[in-house]
């Protein structure tokens, strides 16, 4: 992938976990009689402790790198429409909580390290703490159910799930263990979030690329993702005046404007090249077109079929076997409810293909703009549900 400004600030949720656990490690050298054992991480920077002035210079990267890692993260997220709703909206809250903390925590520091909780600031304090838990929890778990249920997600639903667990032992460790272990049990909270932060950031660096699937294949196809190498292939039939207008897009000019294509517009999450197993060469295209770029629905459980294939290769069941495998990623693997498709009215090609695959007629579109190739067509619209899939192929 080419990677952007927001993808290498990513990075910074793992310079906030190094300088949160240098603060962590070291700062108990300017404390004397500090017990990691059994006193709190939050001891540390009180007030009045002797190690403050150490634990700033140590977390100095901390607060800022955490805060911009996550909004960049939220903001990737909500931009590319990554995964499902209720992820991003899990991304969302876990951001928030992460604000709350910067700014609470600023409000209120802890004003005497190891004593009893009795001043405002103090109470101030403990509320921002109990409200950061409640927004971190609630953020793991949508994170935790939605992504285990959508399988691109689940890599990060597994990261959720170590951090919710870790919270969990802090949480309950505090008062089942002697109190000279509180030390020990508190740090998996405290490096619960911050841990998970410096996750997301690394996925965010990746462009949330991990957990999607490298290549499918069939018994004649490899379906992998487009590489830049692609571009003689792509070219070599996408000039062909029977192809892109069918598809609603011009003829390729030359193999730059098909690299530019490859670069800048065959770069969805499902979008593949669709390679014969004898050369892995490319000889056509299909990608499922999920919903910030569905032209037919909005629904995060529906998605459009798109496909073409170089014409040497026509009426050889290329396109509705890659096709076939796409539909079967759909609905097992993204979780679709609904798979939709459509073709201008002349296209006879494509009809048949969406026949041979079980789509059934919807509606028809007429006086559709397709501003790539300046025309007006006439558009008709079939749908493939997940129950007639699995009724057709069980």
């Amino acid at each position: 992938m080419k990677r952007k400004l927001i993808n290498y600030l990513g990075l910074t949720g793992l310079i906030a976990l190094i300088s949160y656990a240098f603060a962590v490690v070291f700062s108990p050298l300017a404390y004397p009689g500090y017990n990691w054992m059994e006193q709190a991480v939050s001891d540390l920077s009180a007030e009045s402790a002797p190690s403050r002035m150490l634990w700033n210079q140590l977390a100095a990267l901390y607060d800022v790198c955490s805060i911009l890692c996550v909004s960049c993260v939220s903001a990737y997220v909500c931009d590319k429409k990554i995964f499902t709703k209720p992820f991003r909206i899990g991304i969302y809250i876990f951001t928030l909580m992460n604000w709350i903390s910067s700014i609470g925590y600023a409000m209120f520091p802890l004003a005497d390290s190891g004593k009893e909780i009795a001043s405002v600031q103090e109470i101030g304090h403990i509320a921002v703490t109990a409200l950061v838990v409640i927004l971190s929890i609630a953020s793991l778990l949508i994170l935790i159910i939605s992504g285990f249920k959508n399988k691109p997600a689940r890599g990060i639903a597994i990261f959720a799930l170590i951090a919710f667990l870790m919270m969990m032992v802090g949480a309950i460790g505090q008062s089942a263990v002697p109190p000279e272990y509180f030390g020990i049990v508190e740090r998996f909270s405290v490096f619960s979030a911050v841990g998970f932060n410096a996750v997301l950031g690394i996925y965010l660096f990746n462009g949330f690329t991990k957990g999607r699937v490298k290549k499918l294949e069939t018994e004649r196809l490899i379906i992998r993702h487009w590489q830049a190498s692609d571009a003689e292939d792509l070219y070599r039939f996408s000039k062909d005046p029977d192809i892109g207008p069918n598809a609603g897009w011009n003829p390729h000019r030359d193999v730059n404007e098909s690299l530019f294509v490859i670069t800048n517009v065959l770069t969805g999450p499902e979008a593949y090249a669709v390679c014969l197993k004898e050369d892995n060469r490319v000889i056509g295209a299909v990608e499922l077109i999920l919903c910030d770029k569905n032209r037919i629905s909005d629904r995060e459980d529906e998605c459009e079929l798109g496909y073409w294939v170089g014409k040497p290769f026509w009426g050889q069941g290329i396109i509705p076997e890659a096709s076939n495998e796409l539909l079967r990623r759909a609905f097992e693997d993204l979780g679709m409810q609904k798979v939709w498709c459509g073709c201008f009215e002349d296209n006879k090609k494509s009809k048949r293909v969406q026949e041979k695959l079980g789509f059934e007629y919807c509606f028809t579109k007429e006086n559709v703009e397709f501003p790539l190739i300046n025309a007006k067509k006439t558009e008709i619209v079939s749908c493939l549900t997940k129950e007639d899939y699995y009724g057709s192929n069980a």
